[in-house]
C-alpha cells in the first residue's frame, strides 16, 4: 500500500470558514489520489476560532470523517472548554494523548472522573507517573476493542526504554 503525505497549513480562516477550506483540500486529495485515499487531518489549537468552525470539527468527529476514510487529530491545550462541540469530539475520540499541564491539573481530573468513574484516582496516579518525566505523556485507548494491557501506555516511541503499560 502506498503512503502519501501532503501537508496543508490552515492558519487564517477569516476569509472563509474552516469547513470550506478543509472540504476543498479533501476534495483535492480525493481527486489527485482517488476516492479510496485515506486522510489524516490534524486540527491544532482551534478553540479560539469561530463557533461554526468548532461545530464543523465536532461533526467530523461524530460521523463525517469515519465514513470518508478521514482520521482526525484534535490538539488542544484545554480538555473542557465550554463548547458543546468539544464534548462531541471527546465522546467520539478513540484515543487521548495527555501531556503534563502544570497550570491546569483540574482538567485531567475531570476527564478521569467522567471516563473512569470507579477508578479515577488510579487513573490520575497513572497520569502523574507517566507525565512526571521529561517529555512524558499518557496514551489512553478508548476504543471498544482495547484490552486491559493497552488502555494506558507511554514511551511508545522511546528507543532507550520499553513501552510502559499500566493495568487498573
Amino acid at each position: 500500500r502506498r503512503v502519501l503525505f501532503r501537508s496543508y497549513m490552515i492558519t487564517d480562516t477569516s476569509q472563509e470558514n474552516l469547513e470550506t477550506t478543509v472540504e476543498r483540500h479533501i476534495e483535492r486529495i480525493k481527486t489527485d489520489y482517488g476516492e479510496e485515499a485515506s486522510i489524516l487531518l490534524v486540527l491544532d489549537d482551534l478553540l479560539e476560532t469561530e463557533r461554526k468552525n468548532i461545530e464543523y470539527i465536532g461533526s467530523l468527529f461524530a460521523v463525517g470523517a469515519r465514513h470518508r476514510s478521514i482520521s482526525c487529530v484534535f490538539v488542544s491545550q484545554k480538555f473542557f472548554p465550554n463548547v458543546d462541540a468539544v464534548r462531541l469530539i471527546h465522546g467520539n475520540a478513540d484515543y487521548v494523548i495527555a501531556f503534563a499541564n502544570n497550570h491546569n491539573t483540574r482538567d485531567f481530573h475531570l476527564f478521569a472522573m467522567r471516563t473512569f468513574p470507579s477508578d479515577y484516582k488510579s487513573v490520575v496516579s497513572i497520569y502523574q507517573e507517566a507525565t512526571g518525566v521529561n517529555f512524558g505523556y499518557l496514551q489512553i485507548d478508548l476504543t471498544p476493542r482495547r484490552t486491559v494491557e493497552t488502555i494506558f501506555l507511554s514511551q511508545l516511541f522511546s528507543t532507550a526504554q520499553r513501552v510502559k503499560c499500566w493495568v487498573l
